[in-house]
C-alpha cells in the first residue's frame, strides 16, 4: 500500500511543479505563432495559478515524505498552506474580477490572446484553489475516485482539505 502511494504521490508533486513552468510556455508558444502579442495582463492572471500549483505541489512533496519516515516536512507545508490560504483566495478573486473586467469594460489585455491566455489562466486558479482547498475536483487518476465520480457519489474534501482541518483540530486539542 505505502509503495504504491508513494509511486502515486511522486507522479503529483513532479506534474504540479511542472506545470508551473509548462503552462506558460505552451501559452507563449501559442502567441508567438499566431502573431499575437501578448503582455502583463495574462501573466498577472497566471500568477495565483502558478503560486497554487507550487503549494500544491509542495504538499505533495510532503506527503511523500510523511509516508517515508517524516511528518516534519508535512507540519511545516500545512502551516504554509493555511497562511496562504486567504492570500491566495483574494489573489484568484482579483484574477477574476480583472478577467471580468477586461470581458466586459476595460481592456487590459493586448491582444484577443492575451485575453483568452488571462481568462484560462484566471479559470484555472479558481478550479486549483477549490482542488486544494475545498473539494477534489480531479478524478480520472486515480481508479476508485474515477469510480466514486461515475457512480454519482459526488465529490469529497481535498487531501489537503483534510489535511489542514486535521492539524487545526490537533492544535485546538493540545491547547485545551
Amino acid at each position: 500500500m505505502k509503495l504504491r502511494l508513494k509511486k502515486r504521490f511522486q507522479g503529483y508533486w513532479k506534474m504540479e511543479i511542472f506545470c508551473i513552468f509548462l503552462l506558460p510556455s505552451v501559452f507563449v508558444l501559442w502567441m508567438v505563432q499566431s502573431g499575437q502579442s501578448f503582455g502583463w495582463f495574462s501573466f498577472a492572471c497566471f500568477a495565483p495559478t502558478a503560486a497554487l500549483l507550487l503549494v500544491g505541489g509542495l504538499y505533495w512533496k510532503a506527503k511523500l515524505a510523511s509516508i517515508s519516515d517524516s511528518e516534519t516536512a508535512l507540519g511545516t507545508l500545512l502551516d504554509i498552506a493555511e497562511r496562504l490560504k486567504m492570500p491566495l483566495l483574494i489573489l484568484t478573486c482579483a484574477g477574476v474580477g480583472a478577467t471580468l473586467c477586461d470581458i466586459l469594460w476595460i481592456s487590459h489585455s493586448e491582444s484577443p490572446g492575451d485575453r483568452i491566455g488571462g481568462f484560462i489562466a484566471t479559470s484555472l486558479a479558481t478550479l486549483e484553489y477549490v482542488n486544494y482547498y475545498g473539494v477534489q475536483l480531479q478524478h480520472f487518476d486515480h481508479g476508485p475516485d474515477f469510480r466514486r465520480l461515475i457512480r454519482g457519489q459526488g465529490f469529497r474534501r481535498s487531501h489537503l482539505n483534510k489535511d489542514l482541518a486535521e492539524r487545526k483540530t490537533h492544535r485546538h486539542g493540545d491547547a485545551g
